[in-house]
């Protein structure tokens, strides 16, 4: 019996270093340069019906491939984005949006992508029409209206890389849904449901990151 059980621990200790040494073997990373990309999309407040723009900054921080069990490769990055955005309602008032945050996007060897981003900034409106300030002696002027709020967004992106057919044509398009939370906003919080429509490519700018390659056995 306490023989079985020594050639069980031996057999746990031999099979436990063979796992860590494939797990070893199928990643390895190092230090690479890469263009950074940078974004232009038609931006809207209610699902696109408001009309704005977003230009979007990446400052990639890791990539990741994944080479799967049927061979293929899922290239995953890592990124700090940087976003300028501004949307016009008629009418009512337009805003200028700046934040920054983190995002995952995955993109397959067909060139499909998907992607999540996470946003925290400011937001600056501009009230349409004239708007008016009553000082204590009963004198009235006109001022610029508008307020400062804070902003958090939560996107969901789906596109395609056409650079995995054609390593020529380092273009991206994607559609990307966004809400966006407004805060305070009379005492409460305000919810925008946006949405974009864009192109992605490369800046003539390098930075370099870490880059791992993955297996899965």
């Amino acid at each position: 019996m306490e023989m079985i059980k020594r050639d069980f621990v031996v057999l746990i200790l031999i099979l436990s270093t063979t796992m860590l040494m494939a797990q070893k073997s199928s990643e390895y990373g190092e230090k690479v340069l890469y263009n950074l990309p940078v974004s232009l999309s038609y931006m809207g407040d209610y699902l696109g019906t408001k009309p704005g723009l977003n230009i979007t900054f990446e400052n990639s921080l890791k990539k990741t491939y994944l080479t799967k069990k049927n061979s293929k490769i899922v290239e995953k990055t890592l990124y700090n984005p940087i976003n300028l955005g501004w949307y016009n309602h008629k009418g009512y008032n337009s805003a200028l949006i700046l934040s920054s945050g983190i995002g995952l996007r995955k993109t397959r060897q067909s060139g499909f992508i998907t992607g999540i981003q996470v946003d925290l900034g400011l937001m600056r409106t501009f009230i349409h029409g004239t708007t008016y300030n009553v000082e204590e002696n009963g004198e009235v002027s006109t001022v610029a209206g508008g307020y400062f709020y804070g902003n958090i967004a939560f996107s969901l992106e789906a596109g395609w890389d056409f650079s995995k057919a054609n390593e020529e044509l380092p273009l991206s398009t994607f559609v990307r849904l966004k809400p966006l939370v407004q805060f305070p906003y009379n005492g409460g919080s305000l919810i925008h449901i946006m949405a974009e429509l864009g192109l992605r490519t490369s800046l003539p700018f390098q930075k370099e990151i870490n880059e791992y390659h993955k297996s899965k056995n």
